[in-house]
């Protein structure tokens, strides 16, 4: 392998998240970490806990640094003396407070690394961390002290400069890293989990964290509307806060035969070429590298239009876009697929999602 560095040392990268629970930006963080490393560069992975389902992905090559602290307000200290010790040439941060410590740990720090930070989210209608205002003085002021910073989407782009006024130019759009090379492979693994059966259902799955803001109460309102036409069951991957409530709420509408909640899946990959559908009725979503994945599996996707996935599905070209907590528009969406309408992305689209279009961009920012 040609390596990607023009330097006469090894450059430590440092990558700073809270943990590595099953999210879309731990997942991305991950993927560069292991990326990074196989191009030749020193990787740490630093945690404020070393926990999460997405632990057990990182490669033994990556270095795992547990700052082993409760709450993210310990780790500034902690990241100085790292600065100080280890001396990395590139911190990459993703997450509001890690980008926020990651700025200031260089501030106090002898040492002065390059600062890589990265917006996964859309800012403006996430929950505020303190309070929604002091969170927008916070970052507006530490924001563009970082040497470069990262959106994962055009409209996340966007919304950090209407929302936190900062320069376009000073915005760099690099997609989540989704499709390699063994993508296609990993699609085709059995599974411990598969919704193949002999009945003859539809198959409808929604994957994501077990969250308010993936609106799974929408979902299922949806999915009782499709009942009436169809047999099928839905299948709800992923972990959370809101588990206990959705279970609940799917025992009230009498739904517990045909909704199945497996928990966090390490490869969902084999259950997403399974499946009819693929929804998603997030309330806001900077990116999703689900729909990504659906896309390459060409599992047919209905999503609310809620910020990324429009950019994702072309406007609606290659998925279905229905309106925010909108069940009717959901179950509509859904049946027309089930008829035929499936909007399947071509090749040439996904090639904007690999891996090596998204670390090559990163790396051209180390440089």
């Amino acid at each position: 392998m040609t390596l990607n560095i023009n330097t006469s040392r090894v450059k430590r990268i440092a990558i700073f998240i809270p943990t590595l629970a099953g999210g879309g930006a731990e997942s991305a963080m991950v993927i560069l970490a292991q990326e990074l490393s196989r191009r030749g560069f020193l990787v740490d992975l630093i945690l404020k806990k070393a926990q999460g389902e997405l632990l057990a992905k990182v490669p033994p090559e990556v270095n795992i640094i547990n700052f082993d602290v409760p709450a993210m307000r310990h780790t500034l200290t902690k990241l100085v003396r790292y600065i100080n010790q280890k001396q990395p040439d590139t911190i990459i941060s993703a997450l509001e407070l890690p980008n926020v410590v990651s700025v200031l740990a260089r501030i106090l720090a002898k040492s002065k690394p390059k600062i890589i930070i990265s917006i996964h989210g859309i800012i403006s209608k996430q929950n505020p961390i303190y309070h929604k205002s002091l969170d927008k003085v916070i970052f507006k002021l530490i924001y563009p002290r970082a040497d470069h910073i990262v959106a994962v989407s055009n409209i996340c782009a966007q919304d950090a400069v209407k929302y936190l006024h900062l320069p376009h130019s000073r915005i760099n759009v690099i997609y989540n890293p989704v499709i390699d090379e063994g993508f296609y492979k990993r699609s085709k693994e059995l599974n411990h989990f598969s919704i193949t059966e002999k009945q003859n259902y539809k198959k409808i799955l929604s994957i994501g964290r077990l969250e308010k803001v993936k609106d799974h109460q929408t979902l299922l309102v949806a999915f009782k509307e499709i009942q009436k036409k169809y047999y099928a069951k839905i299948i709800i991957l992923g972990e959370g806060t809101y588990r206990k409530e959705i279970s609940k709420r799917v025992n009230e509408m009498g739904l517990e035969n045909d909704v199945i909640m497996p928990g966090f899946i390490d490869n969902p990959l084999p259950i997403i070429e399974e499946a009819d559908v693929l929804v998603n009725t997030s309330k806001h979503e900077s990116f999703s590298i689900v729909i990504v994945e659906a896309l390459a599996c060409h599992c047919p996707v209905v999503s609310t239009a809620c910020g990324g996935p429009e950019e994702i599905l072309a406007n609606g070209k290659f998925g279905h876009l229905v309106p925010i907590g909108d069940h009717k528009a959901i179950a509509d969406a859904i049946e027309k697929v089930f008829k035929g309408d499936l909007r399947l992305a071509n090749p040439e689209w996904l090639d904007q999602f690999s891996i090596e279009t998204s670390v090559q961009k990163y790396i051209n920012l180390l440089s």
